[in-house]
């Protein structure tokens, strides 16, 4: 999968886009292939250290579920 990862706080050029395998959700996670993401002030703020970065550094993402643990924590309707 490609991934933009935030090498340190400090500015937009300390973003590098890498591949890497995707990771394994947990017992309650799921793991969403983002398709469509905004980038808004508050992601410039993070990556620029003005505040901190939160677990996942995205204000705004749509996408679809991709994989879930061995549990099935996901409603079907």
């Amino acid at each position: 999968m490609r991934l933009v990862r935030l090498r340190a706080p400090g500015g937009l050029d300390r973003l590098d886009l890498v591949e890497e395998d995707p990771p394994r959700p947990g017992p309650d996670d799921v793991l969403v292939r983002i398709r469509a993401c905004a980038l808004n002030l508050r992601d410039d703020f993070a990556v620029c250290g003005k505040m901190p970065m939160a677990d996942v550094p995205l204000s705004d993402g749509a996408g679809e579920v991709a994989s879930t643990s061995s549990r099935d924590i996901i409603h079907r309707q």
